[in-house]
């Protein structure tokens, strides 16, 4: 069998441990516009880009532009991102691994790429990857297969020789729906366990012991 020639990490509750940086932050934005944020808000923006958040704002009456929207929302995180976030336990050895095998990795993210870059300069995982690929930069979300579609021209590895890591439910729906390999990362920000253990391929329970888990899968499927 080929062996693994590419990964693509996302980065919020994959590798960095950041998906409660967001708690509460387009509450909070809605609140300081002087709109009072739907009951099911943090639902609606699950599975969308910056972009498409930002259309939704201006939906619910927001008079701001879109540019502007992204950098306050932005703006709530910005610090942590830069200073504080922490990777989770596993994740340094994971890429390190990876990386010492050849394989060709790269970031996919719906966070913007500046704030991204800076969380994986500061844990020292930046130059292991050939490229951060955002939501914004492709021009859709990461509910679209096309999106992953577009990291992988970019990386120039084959779909079945890419292994897509990601922890949310819709990412690996939109992955798998694309026709790549796809490992589900536990993160306590997903309720839907059960169903990311359904769907993907490999379910990492954590990433601390994520390379003997890959390498005994992988050699099942040969």
């Amino acid at each position: 069998m080929t062996p693994i020639e590419g990964a693509v990490f996302d980065l919020d509750g994959t590798l960095l441990d950041s998906m409660n940086a967001w708690d509460g932050v387009g509450e909070s934005f809605l609140e300081s516009q002087g709109i009072k944020p739907p009951p099911d808000l943090r639902q609606v923006l699950a599975p969308l880009s910056f972009s498409q958040t930002a259309r939704y704002f201006q939906s619910l009456g927001v008079g701001l532009g879109e540019e502007a929207i992204i950098a306050r929302l932005n703006g709530y995180v910005e610090k942590r991102y830069r200073e504080s976030l922490p990777l989770k336990p596993g994740a340094k050895r994971l890429v390190e691994w990876f990386s010492g095998r050849g394989v060709r990795l790269c970031v996919a993210t719906a966070t913007h790429p500046e704030l991204a870059k800076a969380a994986l300069s500061r844990t020292g995982l930046l130059p292991f990857f050939s490229f951060v690929c955002s939501c914004s930069q492709v021009g859709c979300g990461k509910d679209q297969p096309s999106f992953y579609e577009e990291v992988a021209r970019r990386l120039r590895t084959p779909k079945e020789a890419t292994l897509v890591f990601e922890d949310a439910l819709y990412c690996i729906c939109s992955a798998k729906a694309a026709g790549f390999l796809v490992a589900g990362v536990f993160d306590g920000s997903e309720e839907k366990q059960n169903e990311v253990r359904e769907r993907a391929d490999l379910y990492l329970p954590s990433l601390q012991d994520a390379p003997q888990a890959i390498g005994a899968w992988w050699e099942e499927r040969r």
